[in-house]
């Protein structure tokens, strides 16, 4: 325990800078306290040389580094500053062409290697938020032994200088902080916890945009490591908020006059003691003096905290009210996060504009009741009236507990937003019209969704989707998301978007035509943009690429022309996806991606956006021929998606499925397969068993299976797939997801020899497939592929040309796709199979073919490779079977194509024709060709 003889000099607002040579202090539970003044400034090059004195030597100071020297990647242009920790400089990222803040610390002499493992953790976590009002941490490593991060450069002041200079009123200060408390939010939101909030550590930009920085004693939440490993320097904890604060040694770090006193114990801690630090550090802003004045000992100040914080000379009630709250005793008693004390104080800013509204309702109830009557409908803080009847409706329909709950919690987070914009004191009507016109758009889908679902239209899992799909209210704050003052369009927009995501495309695209027309007419581009965005969604998925691409051109457009931010980042997310994914044209889609990204990165964080951003990014390094870089973005889309609260599961199992996808190509089946349970586990947190998106999970699964060989293992994953989805109340609802294990297990089926079989489940699948997604889909080109090669087993070769003419027609647009390719080989196969002596032009036919993604190269040359083989030129299938992109091939191909590969391979070799899967026309055409003709051959 501190006695009273423990001197503690303060100055400012009692931040601790030197302990005396005495003893040093004990917090409450008896454990030393560390000062970390010596940290304050540290983050985006904010660093005051006079505050470099530590009482507790924990490191070995390194001399200055001299401007020019290279760390890494970074040249030091100027020292700014040094601490007892380390030592902050400007310094130039040769490789990214920026300026940065290089924190480097001293060598570690007391903590070792914890330290640098402790900084890496929480530096990778920090990484992960991309929020405007925390400093950015780019990078992380070690120099000449010593840890490093390299951070955003700000250029401006800390908080406590703009306190200090007294050239800020009051409001623009609160805002600040509210500001601090939101990049707090966020870095909660990852599990970071900050630990030495204060205005020391807040730093104000030439933007005048408050940043959390100095996140040097910050501590990491155990759930949210990225590694998930426990920290080397937190004490286990049953709590999943908390964390410990004591480290190895026992010591206490931080800044005491600012700690909650579940720090001063040392016992565990959440975000609840930041909020203890920024309610203290905006007393002593507001009103110049502590809350919690003591004789100069810790105890003394400890005990005082039970206590309410001293009234203030200058007052500010409502203010009070609320910082009192943050700075309770217990943490159960104060603001339940750090979002709800931003929004307290928002609240507290925005009363005066309250009591202006009440005034004007009373002074228009004066004038006639008539009026009064007309300001009544027309007032926009009637949001419970507004929104009741959408309530009633929800209530009166058949939506599960998990839909009604969704449903639910956007509403609240739509009347909290609502009212906000009513109430906001700086808008005009004009903007405040404008917003509010927006939300009642928002409002109108919801109304749409639950109308579908009562008249039985969609499904309740495609409605959850819909729901956790829609867009956010909040979207409406920023006054780039106004929608069409034509009640009628505002009503086909929101049945339009609302049949889009409930799996009708038909619908949006008849629904968005008349409203494109009409605003192209009227020049109202917010909305060409928002019903281009919708009705290129949706010819995506009727396979009509080519009209959805010019379309969601023209959104972009439209999008910058009225500067409507969230709906430019989605359509960009969605050409990306279009001419990448779908048009195969990997160069372009990496050149749109720098745009996407920018999109993106312009709004506050989207979780649900940057997903789909990082998953179309995803495809596009597939496409390139970098699967493994494909995986490791699946890997951050799915890392972003379970960063949701609540979680999206089909968010979730979007991005499982693409990472199991990658790593399946790349032969990581087993790594593979545990995405994909760990997606299972994530997802039955919020699904109940036998969910639709369980019959998704499933489907992957057994595509790593196949790919790994385990055909009877592949076969029962297939199965469950579709027991899944045959267990749903409407199984037909599923069409577009039955149809996919189906058209598998018609694979497997044609492997076993079983072409009847094959032939029933490919031509269900087909049908089904054609019926939700349409002819264009890729899809159906699976369920193509098993007719033809089950017909062509069966000998009847007229059929199976006849389903790849289809297939070829299809991919007529880009020929040189996958799918492409693989068509025009299975057809030349097929050609020769049935007419020997078209063999040479059937190789020129597919030499003339020219893929760019190197697995399409790969499939192709697999058949030049059969077809060479098949001529007897085995010294042309050698030289193909050595080219690079051959050698790379195996983990590249499809199964099917794998296994020919293999057996090709052997025959040119070796001579051997045995493993020769002879269930494929180039397998039994190979076979009849070279090997029973070189054996009935006269020897």
């Amino acid at each position: 325990m501190s006695t009273p003889t423990d001197p503690i000099r303060t100055h400012d607002h009692g931040d601790t800078i030197d302990e005396g040579p005495r003893a040093p202090a004990r917090n409450a539970a008896g454990a030393r306290v560390v000062s970390e003044e010596t940290r304050q400034h540290s983050d985006a090059g904010f660093v005051d040389d006079d505050h470099a004195h530590d009482t507790e030597k924990v490191t070995r100071r390194r001399p200055r580094l001299a401007d020019g020297t290279v760390v890494d990647r970074y040249v030091v242009l100027a020292h700014l500053g040094s601490g007892g920790m380390g030592a902050v400089y400007m310094a130039w990222d040769h490789k990214l062409g920026r300026r940065v803040a290089l924190k480097l610390m001293h060598a570690v002499s007391l903590e070792g290697e914890q330290h640098a493992v402790r900084l890496e953790r929480e530096a990778r976590a920090l990484a992960r938020l991309n929020h405007d009002n925390v400093v950015r941490v780019f990078d992380v490593g070690e120099w000449q032994g010593a840890p490093y991060i390299t951070m955003e450069l700000v250029d401006g002041r800390s908080l406590k200088v703009v306190v200090n200079s007294d050239t800020i009123g009051r409001t623009a200060l609160v805002r600040l902080f509210i500001d601090a408390a939101r990049g707090l939010a966020a870095a909660h939101h990852v599990g970071v916890i900050h630990r030495d909030v204060k205005a020391d550590n807040i730093f104000v930009g030439s933007d005048q945009r408050a940043r959390v920085g100095d996140f040097g004693i910050a501590t990491v939440t155990d759930e949210h490591l990225p590694d998930g490993t426990p920290s080397p320097d937190v004490v286990p904890s049953a709590s999943t908020a908390g964390s410990a604060p004591v480290t190895i040694d026992g010591a206490l770090i931080g800044t005491p006059a600012f700690m909650a006193p579940e720090q001063l114990e040392g016992r565990l801690v959440d975000g609840r003691c930041d909020q203890f630090g920024l309610c203290v550090a905006l007393w002593w802003a507001l009103f110049k003096q502590d809350p919690f004045p003591t004789p100069d000992t810790l105890l003394a100040r400890f005990e005082r905290m039970r206590a309410p914080p001293q009234t203030p000379a200058q007052r500010w009630p409502a203010m009070e009210a609320v910082l009192a709250r943050g700075l309770r005793f217990s943490a159960a008693d104060r603001h339940p996060d750090m979002s709800a004390l931003a929004v307290a104080l928002e609240g507290v800013l925005r009363r005066p504009r309250r009591q202006q509204l009440v005034a004007a309702v009373v002074a228009g109830c004066l004038v006639t009741s008539a009026a009064a009557v007309a300001l009544v409908r027309r007032d926009p803080c009637d949001v419970r009236a507004h929104r009741q009847p959408v309530d009633e409706q929800l209530r009166a329909s058949p939506a599960s507990p998990l839909l009604r709950d969704t449903l639910h919690h956007w509403l609240a987070r739509w009347s909290s937003g609502a009212v906000g914009v009513c109430e906001h004191d700086e808008l005009s009507e004009v903007e405040r019209t404008d917003r509010l016109r927006c939300f009642d758009a928002r409002l109108h889908e919801v109304s749409s969704l639950v109308t579908l679902l009562g008249d039985g239209q969609v499904s309740d899992d495609a409605a959850l989707q819909a729901a956790l799909s829609l867009p956010a209210a909040a979207l409406c704050l920023d006054g780039h998301s106004v929608t069409s003052t034509d009640a009628a369009q505002v009503a086909t927009m929101a049945r339009a978007r609302m049949a889009l995501l409930a799996g009708d495309p038909a619908t949006a695209v008849s629904d968005t035509e008349v409203v494109l027309v009409t605003a192209r007419q009227t020049a109202s581009a917010s909305v060409v943009a928002d019903a281009a965005l919708l009705r290129g969604r949706a010819l995506s998925q009727l396979g009509r690429w080519s009209d959805a691409e010019a379309l969601v051109r023209e959104g972009i457009a439209a999008a910058m022309a009225s500067s409507a931010l969230h709906v430019e980042a989605e359509l960009w997310v969605a050409l990306v996806d279009i001419v990448g994914d779908k048009l195969k044209r990997a160069t372009e889609a990496t050149a749109l991606l720098p745009w996407m990204r920018a999109a993106i990165e312009r709004l506050p964080p989207d979780v649900d956006l940057r997903s789909s951003g990082l998953i179309a990014e995803a495809m596009v390094e597939n496409d390139a021929g970098h699967p493994r870089r494909a995986a490791d973005l699946a890997g951050q889309a799915l890392a972003v998606a379970v960063s949701r609260d609540p979680i999206n599961p089909h968010t979730v199992v979007g991005a499982c499925t693409m990472q199991s996808q990658m790593l399946t190509i790349i032969g990581e089946t087993a790594r593979a397969v545990e995405v994909l349970e760990r997606g299972r586990g994530i997802v039955s947190t919020s699904l109940p068993p036998g969910h639709i998106r369980f019959a998704v999970l499933d489907n992957a699964l057994g595509l790593a299976r196949r790919k790994a060989g385990d055909l009877v293992g592949a076969r029962a994953a297939f199965a469950s797939a579709i027991a899944v989805i045959e267990g749903q109340p409407r199984p037909l609802d599923h069409a577009a997801v039955w149809g996919v294990p189906l058209t598998n297990l018609a694979h497997l089926d044609i492997l076993a020899g079983d072409t009847a079989a094959a032939t029933d489940k490919a031509s269900r699948a087909r049908a089904l497939l054609v019926g939700s997604v349409g002819e264009g889909s890729t899809r159906v080109s699976y369920a193509d592929d098993a007719l033809a090669l089950a017909a062509a087993l069966e000998g009847r070769f007229d059929d199976a040309r006849r389903h790849c003419a289809t297939w070829l027609a299809r991919h007529a647009a880009v020929p040189t796709s996958l799918l492409g390719i693989r068509a025009a080989v299975l057809d030349a196969t097929l050609v020769v199979e049935v007419d020997p002596d078209r063999l040479s032009a059937m190789r020129a036919r597919l030499a003339a073919l020219q893929p760019t993604l190197p697995v399409a190269r790969a499939s192709l040359a697999t058949g030049q490779i059969a077809l060479a083989l098949a001529g007897g030129d085995v010294d042309e299938a050698r030289r193909m079977l050595a080219d690079s992109d051959m050698l790379a091939a195996d983990t590249q191909l499809s199964p099917a194509e794998g296994d020919l590969l293999t057996g090709l391979r052997l025959v040119a070799q070796t001579g051997r024709c045995d493993a020769l899967p002879t269930t494929l026309p180039a397998g039994r055409l190979v076979k009849h060709r070279a090997c029973d003709a070189a054996r009935q051959r006269p020897r």
